[in-house]
């Protein structure tokens, strides 16, 4: 997560004057009580909205994360439930909230280089 970190808040220094970031923490992706993974973090799966964001404030610390960050309550998981978004999803979404990409990982893994191009194409005016 690190190496992805960097490069999202390296594309976010260089693009939050023109484009809206959000996160949203939701569930635990390997939680102690759930799913393990040696030299992860270590914290069970929050089961109240209070225990989800002390975890996402942990997270932020950890991360040293500037983007503005939302918590998907675990009362409902919401947000995950609507999106799919477990464990990591980006998407974007124009103005007018209509969304315009979902990237989709392979192998276990995100083209960030894509996620930018798409976002660049956005800002570029219509013809």
């Amino acid at each position: 997560m690190r190496g992805l970190a960097t490069y999202l808040h390296a594309m976010y220094d260089r693009l939050s004057a023109q484009v809206a970031f959000l996160s949203v923490y939701i569930a635990e992706a390997h939680a102690d009580d759930e799913w393990r993974l040696r030299g992860t973090v270590t914290v069970n799966q929050p089961k109240t909205t209070a225990e989800r964001v002390g975890v996402a404030h942990r997270f932020q610390a950890a991360m040293n994360w500037r983007i503005p960050l939302l918590v998907d309550p675990p009362e409902t998981n919401a947000f995950e439930r609507l999106f799919a978004s477990w464990p990591v999803r980006f998407f974007i979404v124009d103005a007018r909230g209509r969304m315009h990409y979902i990237a989709e990982p392979v192998d276990g893994t995100y083209d960030i280089l894509e996620l930018e191009e798409r976002v660049q194409a956005l800002l570029q005016p219509s013809s």
